[in-house]
This record gives C-alpha cells, structure tokens and sequence, in this order.
C-alpha cells in the first residue's frame, strides 16, 4: 500500500478516496495542493470539514452521495479556488464494491481541465467576434458559397451593394452577380475554377445588382478547405469601386487636358522625382535642350545645369518642404547648341502627407536678356558710384586742404603772437620787479599779465587747432573759472541781457583743461545771448552736484560708455525765443548754424570738448519760452581753493655767468637779456639758430647756458641743438617754444636737455628755470 501511495503522489492529477460517509480516507499530494491544506488535515474529514468552499463542498458530496446510493460512476464539472488561482477540475467519481457488492467507498479523480475551457470560450468569443465584424462592414459584400457555388451566408455589406436580402439569396449561384455577357462567357465557372485550383482568384470588373443596375467591382474569391485537405466551398469578398473608377476616369481626362495646356505654354515645364530623375517634359524643353522626350525621360536633370551652378541648385532644392513647397531659383544652363544661357525656374514640391517629397514640377523661362541688361544696369551704378566717390574725396581733399592752410596760418599766427606775448608778460614781469613794493602800479602791471596770459591761452587754442597744441589737465573749479570770466563775460552779451550767477559753495572740482572749459562757457554765453536777441532777457549760470544713474544718463542721450556716478554740473539758462525741434535736432551738427555766417562751429566744438573730458551734455529748450544748456562732468575730489599764483624766483646771483640767447624775435631777446642782466649774468644774443651755433664756436667755453628757441629761420633750434654738442658736449641748453613741452622736446628725449620754457613766460619763471639748469 505504501508502494501505491508513493506512486500516486508522483501524479499531479488530484487522486483521492472517500468513505459512505463521505470522509476523506485516502489522498495524494497533488489532491491536498489542490486545496491548500496539508494531506493530514484531508484524511477523516468530509469535503466541507476540509476547508472547500461551503457551496462547493454541497456539491461534490452530493454527487459522491449519489454514487454511493446508484453504484454508478458520475462526473460533474466544478471551479475551485485553489493558492494559484481559480482551477476547473473535471470529476470523475467511481463506486467501490464490497464483498457483498454494495458501495463500501468512492474513488475519484480530478482531472484540471482549465486550459482548455479557455480555449473553448477564447473560440467563441473570436467566432462571436468575427461574425459581429463581418456583419458590422457594410462597405465589402463578404458571404460564403457551398463547393457548387451557391450562396450560403449573406452579411449586411453584401445586401447593401447588391441588393438582395439574405433570404432571397441564400441558395441561389454565383452567377447571378455577372452581367450578362460575362455569364454567357462561363465567367463565373471560370472563377471558381481558377480559386479552387489556385487557392485563391482576385479580378475586377462589372457586376449586377438587384435592380439590374451595374457597378465596377473589385472581387476576391477564396477556396476553403478542411485539415485534410477537402473543399468545403468558397469565400467572396466584394468591393464596389464605382465611384474610385469615377474618379480615374475624371484624373485621366484632366491629365490628357493638363498635357495639353503644358504642351501649348512658351515656358519650359517639367517634372521629376525626389533624386532629379524626368517624369515629364514638355516639348518647348526638348527644344530648348536639344533632346527628345525619349532622352530625357528616366535620367536627371543635372547634366542640363552649367556645372559651377549644381551646388546652388542642389541647397536651394534642399529648402523645399511640405509647409514651404515653393522654391524660385535662377541658374545657368547649356541649351541644345552649347550655349551658356540664364533660367528662371519656380519649382512647386509635392509631398506626401508625412512630408516625404514625391515629385517635383519646375516651370522656367529663359533671363538671359534681363540679366545682361540687370549687369549692365549695375555697372552703370558702380560706374557713377565710383564717380561720385571721387568727386566726394576731391571735395574732401579741397577741404581738408583749405582746413590744413587754415591750420598753417593759424599755427604761423600764434607762433608770432607767442613770441610778442613773451615779450609783453616779459616786461611786465620786469616792470613788478623793478618796483617797490606796495606801489600802485603793481596792480596794473598784474592787470597786464592776466591779460596777456589769457591771450596766451587764446593761442594754445589756435595751436591745437592747428594740429601742434596739447592741451593740460588739472583740477578746475569751475566757480573759480566761471567768476574769473565774469568780467570778459559780460562784455560779450547783449547790452539788454542780465547775466545772474548761481553757484552752488563748496564744489567739487573736475578734471579738465582750463582753457577748453572756458571756451565752453564763452560759447554757451554767447549763444544765450544769440537766443535773447535785441530784446531784455535773463541769462543763469549755475553749477551743482549731482549723482547721475544710468537712467539719468541714457535720458541725456549721454555716451554708451559713461559711468553712474557723481557729476559736477553747469547750467546756462536763458528767457529766449527757445529753439524747434528741427533746429533742436541739428544743433550739434558742424557747420549748421541759424546765425550769420561765419559761426557754425561753436556748440558742435563744445560737445566734442564735453565729450572728450568723459562728460554729457543736455538741452532743455521750448519754443517761445528759452534754453538751457546743462554740462555734466565727472566730479574729483572736494573742493580746495584754487587760485593760480604766479611762481617767485628765489635770488639768483649771475655772478658773471654767461647766457647765449638764441631767438628771431627781438623783443624776446631784449626783455631776457635785461631780465638776466639784472642780475648779474653776461649776456650774448644771436637772431636765428645759424648765428647762434657761430657765436657759440667761437667763444663756445665762455657760456654756461643756452636759451635756444625751437622754431627759428636758417637753422631750426634741433639742429643748432646737434651742433652745439658736437662742439661741447657738457654745454647746459634750455629749450624755449609755444608749443607743448611733450611736442617741443619730443626730438629731444635722451639728449640731455637741461630744461623747457613755455612762452610766453615771466621774469620770474626765466629765472627759476636758469638756476635750475646751473645752479646759484
């Protein structure tokens, strides 16, 4: 027994015994799997005992029950929810007789068959399926025929297309579908003949309907065939293509009719696929190619396209897409006689609707003569063009030349008035030192000084405007400045105009040349003075500090490259007839001027000072109602008081020393040697740098300095300067001149030069300077 047992625990089909009671008195492993209990809690329990399901456990015992009552085997089919999942076990339950032949026990087997009742309901449901798709199509007629070809089924497609309800047809031949000359053929033998040998037959062509009416049918017939191989009839699967063969015939007239007007147009036509392979040309194409229809049709259009051209065909090609199907391009081509001729071709994509390119038509004319008469338009442009630069550089060569003769009389003038401002500041400097002190002349004479040196700095201007000025920064205040001015300033404005200050205490200072700035407020006065005319009016100088952000200074329409920050500022304001906006616009231009002639250059040069001292300017103005001009510039440090003094020479004794003057203009030479005189040198003069380098040679060890100046005729002082040292080497010379010292002693640099003297100069500086150079 113990053998057996072994045995059935090796099935896995649930093998199991049950007493008249309905116990459990024998089980095998795969029996007690099945129910999710362990074998030891099956034996001597019923079913429901066990733990089946109550409603399950009803079941099996009364079947086990019956068995037991009949003696006859019995087999039920139950679903049990088994650890796995839910399992459907096929039962077959046998009697077990006993000596006496009634029932003693029932033996049973369960058979999982869960497997297959999938499969059986996954058939119907297909078939189920199936028939609600085919009845579902109504744009197909799919029926089946029996293996004589009579109708067998009949969905709804089927009696749309042909009419027929499924009971008038059932039963009746193929052949009631065929027009009547294809009937009298044996077409519809012919099919069915052709499916059953072939497996399957497909043709097109007329069918009938009910009503006699006639439609182009697609139809596909297929034999149907058991496993074995034997024909169990057919499939027929029918499409009505009426209206697409409608639409066939329509495209092929209209295709016959485009041909047509293709053929009659003057322009070439063409057509190709995605790799430039012909579809279609035209015949004025073939003219023009020297090719036939023949030739071109199946090859490319590239060997038509002038070589150095089919990379520009190529990317312009290239842009053409489904939302840009248009591309013009004009290339050059050979024509059928060789010749290099222009083409303008507009080429119109065809996509599909995934954006694949299918074909191409391209419709060209020949622009040879627009294009030559295009070229010739253009250099008949460059032509004038050139033309017109010229004349535009000569008229600049003329300007800039009158602007560099002016430049040269300026320079030539200021050089003059240099030299006789030196001898004016010169005298009057000797004048103070030959004067007691606290005498009343003293005053004067300082009059005349300040004078001079503002007529000295009116010549740095006409220096730099000549090109040989530098101009010299330092820390301005322009209070300072601007009272300075005041006097001069008054004697510039219109007797009628009242000139008011407004000075803010305590300014800042500012980094600037003195002379440009006052140039700039003598400018602004004037121009106030301009707008106010004959009339009475106001004029406001005022000055202030303010802190400018960049917002402050883009409304200024300030330089892209000026920095937030601190500005010192002056205001010139005025109650005068104010300016247009025209006018407003072209202030700054040089050479606009709404004055007399002769006075176009003022506010244009004071931007370009504001402007080059890394300042803004700003206009205010209303018609009718005046101006104002506001000038930003960077503030320095606080203010400090600002005064400039004139220089003391400390005592100097000449002790007998001797000085070469060397200088063309006479009224230097006598106020220097009087000056140097006075104090004890030996002085010698000499008229121009010839006459200087004789006198030094020949006396040469009896001088301890020369005074040369720079400019002078028949030997400039570079010159003389080279041949006094090759005579004496050690000789102590300082350079004089009105042009800036960077510019003035730029020949000089490493030479040993002792010092540099602007003119004009005072008495006070000759003599600092000659002590520095030899001491005393």
């Amino acid at each position: 027994m113990v053998d057996l047992q072994s045995l059935l625990d090796l099935l896995p089909t649930p093998v199991f015994r049950l007493d008249r009671d309905g116990r459990h008195t024998f089980a095998n492993l795969a029996a007690a799997r099945a129910i999710g209990v362990e074998r030891s809690t099956l034996l001597g329990r019923t079913p429901g005992q066990a733990g089946i399901p109550p409603h399950l456990a009803v079941d099996i015992e009364r079947h086990v029950q019956r068995v037991v009552a009949t003696g006859t085997p019995a087999e039920y089919q139950v679903t049990a929810p088994t650890p796995g999942g839910p399992v459907t076990f096929l039962c077959r339950l046998v009697p077990e007789h006993a000596a006496d032949g009634s029932v003693q026990a029932v033996l049973g087997v369960a058979t999982d068959v869960t497997a297959r009742e999938q499969a059986q309901r996954a058939l119907l449901e297909s078939e189920e399926r199936f028939r609600h798709l085919v009845d579902g199509v109504t744009d197909y007629a799919i029926f089946l025929l029996d293996t004589e070809g009579r109708v067998a089924s009949w969905n709804p497609g089927a009696a749309r297309i042909k009419g027929w309800t499924e009971a008038e047809i059932l039963g009746r031949s193929l052949a009631e579908f065929y027009v009547d000359e294809e009937v009298a053929a044996g077409r519809p033998a012919r099919a069915l003949g052709k499916a059953r040998d072939d497996g399957r037959h497909e043709e097109e062509g007329w069918r009938r309907r009910k009503d006699g009416s006639r439609f182009w049918a697609s139809v596909v017939l297929t034999a149907l065939r058991d496993p074995a191989g034997a024909l169990r009839g057919f499939s027929k699967v029918t499409r009505d293509l009426s209206k697409r063969r409608a639409v066939e015939e329509a495209l092929r007239i209209s295709e016959n009719r485009y041909r047509q007007v293709v053929e009659d147009q003057t322009e070439v036509v063409c057509r190709f696929l995605a790799d430039g392979t012909f579809t279609f040309v035209n015949e004025i194409y073939c003219r023009t190619f020297g090719r036939s229809a023949e030739q071109l049709l199946g090859h490319t259009w590239q060997p038509v396209v002038l070589p150095d051209d089919l990379e520009l065909v190529r990317e312009k090609l290239s842009e053409m897409s489904s939302t840009h199907p248009v591309v013009r391009i004009e290339n050059r081509v050979l024509d059928g006689a060789g010749r290099v001729r222009w083409m303008e071709f507009i080429n119109r994509g065809f996509h599909a609707a995934d954006g694949t390119l299918l074909e191409v038509q391209a419709v060209g004319r020949d622009v040879t003569d627009r294009r030559a008469a295009e070229d010739a338009r253009r250099e008949l442009e460059l032509s004038l063009r050139e033309k017109e630069q010229q004349s535009r550089y000569e008229r600049q060569m003329m300007q800039s030349q009158k602007l560099e003769s002016l430049g040269v009389l300026a320079g030539g003038i200021a050089h003059d008035f240099n030299n006789l401002l030196t001898a004016v500041l010169g005298y009057a400097s000797l004048a103070r030192m030959r004067i007691a002190p606290g005498d009343a002349v003293g005053d004067d004479l300082g009059q005349i000084e300040r004078a001079a040196m503002r007529a000295a700095e009116l010549c740095q201007q006409m220096l730099a405007y000549a090109g040989r000025g530098q101009f010299i920064v330092t820390a301005v205040d322009l209070n300072t400045l601007t009272e300075e001015m005041s006097q001069l300033l008054a004697t510039a404005i219109n007797k009628r105009a009242v000139l008011k200050f407004n000075l803010m205490q305590r300014l800042p200072t500012v980094r600037a040349d003195a002379t440009q700035l006052r140039q700039v407020v003598m400018n602004l006065i004037t121009n106030a003075s301009d707008a106010i005319g004959e009339r009475s009016g106001v004029i406001t100088v005022t000055t202030g500090l303010i802190d400018a952000d960049l917002r402050y200074l883009r409304e200024i329409h300030a330089p892209d490259d000026l920095p937030a920050g601190r500005y010192v500022y002056l205001e010139v304001s005025d109650n005068g007839c104010g300016m247009p906006d025209a006018v407003r616009e072209r202030i700054f231009d040089p050479f606009f001027t709404t004055k007399f002639t002769g006075r176009g250059l003022g506010l244009a040069a004071v931007q370009g000072i504001v402007r080059a001292h890394k300042g803004a300017i700003k206009v205010y103005t209303q018609q009718g109602k005046g101006t104002t001009f506001k000038v930003l510039l960077p503030a320095l440090a606080p203010v400090e008081s600002f005064a400039p003094k004139s220089p003391v020479a400390p005592a100097l004794a000449g002790r007998g020393r001797a000085v070469l003057v060397v200088d063309d203009e006479e009224d230097v030479r006598v106020f220097v040697r009087k000056v140097l005189e006075h104090h004890g040198f030996a002085v010698a003069v000499a008229v121009d740098g010839r006459d200087g380098v004789r006198a030094f040679t020949a006396d040469g060890a009896e001088f301890d300095l020369v005074l040369l100046d720079l400019t002078m005729p028949h030997l400039s002082g570079g010159d003389a300067f080279r041949l006094l040292r090759a005579h004496r080497p050690e000789v102590q010379v300082v350079l004089t001149s009105g042009f800036a010292e960077e510019e003035a002693t730029s020949g000089f640099q490493g030479k040993g030069l002792a010092g540099f003297l602007r003119k004009p100069f005072r008495a006070q500086e000759l003599l600092a300077m000659v002590r520095l150079a030899i001491g005393g």
